[in-house]
């Protein structure tokens, strides 16, 4: 085939239009910085707003004394550079300065949180949970090890119920679109209660939990809702909307159901 390039060829050539690109060299980017990890000394991050996210690296960081915090944001100095074996693009950066303002998510966190507090929906009498329910709806990823936790445990406790799934991407791009109309079309069906659940992740990961639009579709759903979001550790704004919100999956599905082996030995 004529003209056919290898993969490094292409990677190389990028590469050499981006290390000769002045708009990508030693600039000034500022974001919030996100999935802060250090390996080895080096500290790798993300940069990002309400639109993109940028990878960067600062190679040797921990040794220079630099300390990056979740959530602040920052200006960072350094070179746009191509890395070919992830076939990616980061920022190998020289200079970090902290420009003082508070982080990007945590002020949308605090504006939905204000609006939740206004409207009143953070009094809102809770609804208790059915004894032994028969239909319960559960919104997720078909595809996510929540779903399967969820499932295993169900089938332990009490493999009595129908289980209705609403699919719907659970991070990334159209994630938000996708987890309000999975709540909306749950609205359609007669459940006893719905689960809303999704494994542990990153500030970004966990995103979607908190974007207002998600949050809004949550009022007015009848049945009683169990949230199981993350890990322990993680807390977002629709468990605030839940009746009653558990710690993972798994403790979702068990706040869900009774333990029918504990049934029997009651009845004995």
């Amino acid at each position: 085939m004529e003209g056919i390039r290898s993969v490094s060829e292409i990677t190389s050539y990028i590469m050499e239009l981006m290390e000769n690109d002045p708009y990508l060299t030693d600039v000034w980017v500022y974001g919030e910085v996100s999935n802060c990890k250090i390996r080895n000394s080096h500290i790798f991050f993300s940069l990002k707003d309400e639109e993109a996210k940028l990878n960067c690296v600062i190679f040797g960081g921990e040794s220079k004394g630099i300390r990056l915090a979740e959530g602040k944001v920052v200006a960072a100095r350094g070179d746009i550079k191509v890395y070919p074996p992830h076939g990616t693009y980061r920022m190998i950066c020289e200079e970090v300065r902290s420009i003082g303002i508070e982080g990007l998510y945590s002020t949308r966190y605090k504006r939905v949180l204000e609006r939740m507090i206004r409207e009143g929906w953070l009094t809102k009498p809770k609804k208790k949970l059915p004894e032994y329910p028969q239909k319960i709806g559960v919104i997720t990823s078909r595809d996510s090890a929540a779903f399967q936790d969820i499932l295993k445990t169900i089938e332990e406790r009490y493999p009595f119920v129908e289980i209705y799934l609403f699919h719907t991407q659970v991070q990334g791009e159209g994630a938000k679109k996708a987890l309000i109309e999975a709540i909306e079309k749950s609205k359609k069906y007669d459940l006893d209660l719905v689960i809303i659940a999704r494994g542990g992740g990153s500030q970004e990961d966990l995103w979607v939990f908190n974007e207002e639009e998600v949050v809004e579709a949550l009022v007015g759903i009848e049945p009683p809702v169990i949230t199981g979001i993350g890990h322990e550790v993680d807390r977002v704004l629709i468990d605030f909307m839940a009746d009653f919100p558990a710690h993972t999956p798994t403790a979702a599905a068990e706040m869900a159901v009774p333990n029918v082996k504990e049934v029997y030995r009651e009845l004995k």
